[in-house]
């Protein structure tokens, strides 16, 4: 009977063995499942902060694009050069044009702006202003009135943040002054929040809050004015605390409390200066998560094949044990009687 204890433990060993292995496996599967969750998870987060980076800076070069064709459309049809010459805002109806494109374009809010050559506004299509210097804080326009060419930019006025496109008036070879027109961000803002389900607040850098005089949305987060219309309110309260976060995080992305995914765009004029920040919002819950391309079927069938595995040894090392003991009883009754030899 000792062989057979012997043997048997020997088996037990073995079984205690691939159980154990097995349970390895399965806790290395499990905890390798597990970090690439994780992983595939951060990485969708930045996949997509990347296609939302991409997504705003298009539609604000569409957007500077198309404000560009429509400045230069307007000076070829109508007598800005008459109304520069004669300083008489009534030979071009800025206010009817505006509304004209409004009915029958997709600019729905264009303003539109004659301006002579020492920068002296002579007629706008928003406002009966006029007569003011935009040159006394306006240092693109500065720049642009000692080489005068036709350009397009994100401009700081006094009334909002917006595209502004110039283009250079002439009376024969002399420079006599601009027609400039100007569109905003709401149209952006709508596009995403329809398209893509991204929430928009365009915040302006506070260092330009004296700048803007005459506030078109009338909406601040604390010092940072708010150039879109249609900035959602609730999220505009969620803001102050986790600014700067989100500032910071203007490479990647910024979660808040697993409620909130934030990418911050930078809003730059020509020559690079920050002007202020295109902020998305969109629910996390709503963030696309990349599938794992099957590694979760791969974990179950690794775990799945260690059960089975570990099943067949303890099988195999069972009936092997069973064997063995008949074999024992066998042996121990010819010992008892040795006539049976």
């Amino acid at each position: 009977m000792k062989f057979f204890s012997h043997k048997s433990r020997y088996h037990t060993n073995i079984l205690i063995l691939g159980i154990g292995l097995a349970v390895l496996i399965t806790a290395f599967s499990i905890i390798y499942y597990f970090i690439q969750t994780e992983r595939n998870m951060l990485r969708s987060y930045q996949d997509h902060a990347n296609f939302v980076q991409s997504l705003v800076q298009n539609a604000m070069q569409s957007k500077k694009a198309g404000t560009k064709n429509l400045a230069v459309d307007l000076v070829s049809k109508y007598k800005v050069r008459e109304s520069i010459l004669q300083n008489d805002p009534a030979l071009v109806d800025l206010a009817g044009i505006s509304r004209d494109l409004r009915r029958t374009s997709t600019y729905k809010n264009v303003w539109i702006q004659i301006i002579d050559r020492q920068g002296n506004v002579i007629a706008r299509s928003w406002t009966d202003r006029r007569g003011d210097n935009v040159l006394d804080y306006r240092d693109e326009l500065k720049a642009l009135y000692q080489d005068p060419r036709v350009s397009s930019v994100i401009s700081i006025g006094r009334e909002d943040l917006t595209f502004n496109s110039v283009v250079p008036v002439f009376d024969g070879k002399e420079f006599i002054g601009v027609l400039e027109t100007l569109t905003h961000f709401n149209s952006i803002d709508r596009s995403l929040r329809k398209k893509e389900g991204l929430f928009s607040v365009i915040l302006v850098n506070e260092s330009f809050k004296n700048i803007i005089q005459y506030p078109f949305t009338d909406k601040f987060v604390g010092d940072y004015y708010v150039a879109n219309l249609d900035g959602d309110n609730a999220l505009m309260e969620l803001l102050p605390p986790i600014l700067n976060q989100i500032f910071q995080a203007s490479d990647s992305y910024y979660l808040y409390q697993d409620q909130w995914f934030f990418k911050s765009i930078n809003i730059t004029d020509d020559q690079g200066k920050t002007l202020g920040h295109y902020i998305i919002a969109q629910p996390q819950s709503r963030v696309p998560i990349a599938d794992l391309d099957g590694i979760d079927q791969w974990i179950f069938q690794i775990m799945g094949f260690a059960l089975f595995a570990v099943l067949l040894v303890g099988f195999i090392l069972y009936n092997s044990r069973d064997e063995s003991f008949h074999w024992d009883e066998q042996k121990d009754g010819s010992a008892e009687h040795p006539e049976n030899a």
